[in-house]
């Protein structure tokens, strides 16, 4: 199933990017976007097409496993604010995308192995981060720094387990 989701804060902007996740979101968004990019191009400046306008957009897209999720995916990087950002979704969605739970597409890349849940909560400390150290801290956890510091003792606790 292709979930999509506004992937930039709610509110006044000069971009929006609105990110598409799932087998197919590439043929559906060669649908709203023209040229769609190619594999020799996986980031194309041109047009995406809703039902109230057509606005000068990029488009980036990422095969799987290659991804955020681990799936194909697609980026719209939109013009505009919060009007801009709904009718480019709502039109994903007449296409047969349907709206991204919260955190499903963190979820998806816990599902296919290309994080693990210290990865996902880093996620969610570096989008709530308000200091610069809070967001280097969430970066570290991000990138795998606590699962750095806590193998080596699941390696030492899983081999005496194992002695006799």
């Amino acid at each position: 199933m292709i979930i999509a989701a506004l992937s930039t804060p709610h509110g006044r902007g000069a971009i929006n990017v609105i990110r598409l996740s799932g087998e197919g979101c590439k043929k559906l968004a060669a649908k709203m976007f023209s040229p769609f990019p190619d594999k020799a191009n996986y980031l194309k400046a041109g047009t995406v097409s809703t039902k109230y306008f057509d606005d000068k957009a990029m488009c980036v897209f990422f095969d799987a496993p290659r991804s955020f999720t681990g799936e194909e995916s697609v980026e719209f990087h939109c013009h505009g604010g919060e009007t801009t950002a709904s009718a480019v979704l709502e039109r994903c969605f007449e296409l047969g995308a349907r709206p991204a739970l919260n955190g499903e597409f963190s979820k998806r890349a816990f599902i296919n192995g290309k994080q693990n849940l210290s990865n996902a909560e880093g996620v969610i400390d570096l989008i709530d981060a308000e200091t610069a150290d809070a967001a280097a801290n969430a970066a570290g956890q991000v990138g795998g720094a606590l699962v750095r510091q806590l193998e080596p003792i699941y390696q030492t606790r899983s081999a005496t387990r194992k002695r006799p």
